[in-house]
C-alpha cells in the first residue's frame, strides 16, 4: 500500500463541506466563482483508476488533510476478471 498525505494550513472547511468535497461541481467558493469538477476528478482517479481510497479531514481555520491510499500494484485487466 502506498499512502500519500497532503496537508495545508489554509482556511479549512466545515464538516458539511468535507462530506461534499468530492461531489461533482461542489464549490466552497459559492458567489466567488469556482465550480470546477476538480476534486471529483481526483476522487474518480484514485478510486476507479488506481483502485484506492481518498479521505478529507478539516476544521475551519485549521487547514485540510487529504489521505490517499493506493495499492502498490494494480492488477491488469486480465487478472481482474
Amino acid at each position: 500500500m502506498i499512502i500519500m498525505l497532503y496537508r495545508d494550513n489554509g482556511v479549512g472547511m466545515t464538516e458539511e463541506m468535507t462530506t461534499k468535497i468530492f461531489d461533482p461541481f461542489y464549490t466552497t467558493a459559492r458567489g466567488r466563482g469556482g465550480t470546477d469538477p476538480g476534486m471529483s476528478i481526483v476522487f474518480n482517479l484514485v478510486t476507479q483508476t488506481l483502485k484506492g481510497t481518498i479521505s478529507c479531514k478539516s476544521n475551519p481555520g485549521k487547514g485540510v488533510v487529504f489521505i490517499i491510499k493506493i495499492p502498490y500494484s494494480i492488477p491488469d485487466e486480465k487478472e481482474r476478471v
